[in-house]
């Protein structure tokens, strides 16, 4: 009987350590990428040493979608997520530590003088965004039509093909996503930073409240991430991608 006990509570505590987590996300370089391909982003290679005892099942989906996927528990993890987006906070289990920051800014042609004051400086132009997101820094502009939003994959390369093509006039995107991507397209000299608005946004990898053992996943995010930032891994990761540390 001791023994069956014993047995028991050895696979009570490995099923807490060993599970299978099905992780929905965006490519968003430097931080996401296609998982299993080189690179595939310092977030994906962040998330494979937290979450080394587990099984990471990476499924790319568009953000819009993905937000739905996890308070309905159809996907267990949404990679890189704002918690101002999902509409029931009661569905989701966050975990402390973010995974990242985004600062959102605004991006132009080096040709087109445009330069933003206030809200007032973006009558009349087109705005690219993404599909999904909320951005609180522009809930004060009452004209919604200089809003040009896309779905899907790819949005970022998207979008600076747009803009390079003066479909739209301003980009309003993650700086460094921006920058590394116009970087790897070798058009980074055809664009221009303008200004940031409001505070670095933290980012989090957010775990569906249906998923099993929710809140133990969630502690272990956090304190692996702790030892990971405390260790030299960190930024031997992080230089992969020419990033200081630390980033998280």
């Amino acid at each position: 009987m001791k023994y069956k006990i014993l047995i028991l509570l050895l696979f009570t505590i490995t099923s807490l350590y060993a599970q299978t987590l099905k992780i929905g996300y965006e490519p968003y370089l430097p931080l996401t990428s296609q998982a299993g391909e080189k690179p595939e982003g310092y977030g994906i290679e962040i998330l494979r040493k937290v979450y080394a005892k587990h099984e990471l099942v990476f499924q790319l989906i568009p953000y819009s979608r993905g937000l739905k996927m996890l308070e309905d528990g159809k996907i267990d993890m949404l990679f890189g997520a704002a918690t101002f987006d999902f509409k029931n906070p009661k569905n989701i289990v966050v975990p402390k530590e973010s995974i990242d920051t985004s600062v959102m800014t605004f991006f132009t042609t080096t040709k087109n003088p445009w330069v933003y004051n206030n809200s007032d400086s973006l009558k009349g132009i087109r705005l690219g965004l993404v599909n999904g997101y909320e951005y609180p820094s522009l809930q004060k502009i009452q004209d919604k039509s200089i809003f040009i939003y896309i779905s899907g994959n790819d949005t970022t390369v998207r979008n600076l093909t747009k803009l390079l093509l003066n479909r739209i006039n301003v980009l309003y995107e993650a700086k460094n996503v921006v920058l590394y991507t116009a970087k790897q397209l070798g058009t980074q000299d055809r664009i221009k930073e303008n200004i940031s608005l409001g505070e670095p946004l933290p980012i989090y990898c957010v775990l569906s409240q249906k998923t099993e053992n929710a809140q133990q996943l969630a502690d272990e995010f956090d304190a692996n991430l702790q030892k990971l930032r405390a260790s030299k891994e960190l930024s031997t990761i992080l230089k992969t991608y020419n990033l200081p540390t630390p980033v998280v």
